[in-house]
């Protein structure tokens, strides 16, 4: 997850790093460069993001009418508890 509503959420800074509300989020298991977008993300709702900015998909791809990229909390099922890096 990206951001949360009311979150400006901006793709990229100098670095290529994803700008939350003016701080720019260092995600070392992110790579590739997504593509270019500024996003206010909706009340209630997230913003979502895969590591693999290139290929994967974003929020604006599973585009909810009028939510701007922002997808509706009530569409979220889970959430992450912990990250760490594969023994392969």
């Amino acid at each position: 997850m990206i951001g949360v509503g009311g979150d400006d959420v901006r793709c990229c800074d100098e670095k290529r790093r994803i700008v939350v509300n003016g701080k720019s989020v260092d995600e070392s298991y992110a790579s590739g460069d997504g593509p270019l977008f500024p996003v206010v993300v909706e009340k209630d709702a997230v913003f979502l993001a895969e590591d693999r900015r290139d290929l994967g998909w974003d929020s604006r791809q599973e585009e909810v009418s009028g939510m701007n990229g922002s997808v509706p909390g009530s569409n979220v099922y889970g959430v992450v508890v912990a990250t760490g890096a594969s023994p392969w």
